[in-house]
């Protein structure tokens, strides 16, 4: 329970600097929203691709 809250925690905290770091970008910046949030959604997704794919050792998906 404490390692999920833990966990749990340290997501929320990304979440919270992620969207306080755009914030500060189109404040700050002369910036396109759109194309800032395509490209984070572009990153987002090849990492999940790239973790769907990645040669993760002793992963039960990987024995198969």
């Amino acid at each position: 329970e404490k390692a999920l809250r833990g966990i749990y925690l340290g997501e929320g905290l990304k979440i919270v600097f992620t969207v306080a770091l755009f914030v500060l970008a189109m404040l700050l910046l002369d910036i396109d929203l759109l194309v800032v949030a395509l490209v984070y959604l572009g990153t987002v997704g090849v990492n999940w691709v790239a973790v769907f794919f990645a040669d993760l050792g002793e992963s039960p998906r990987g024995n198969a």
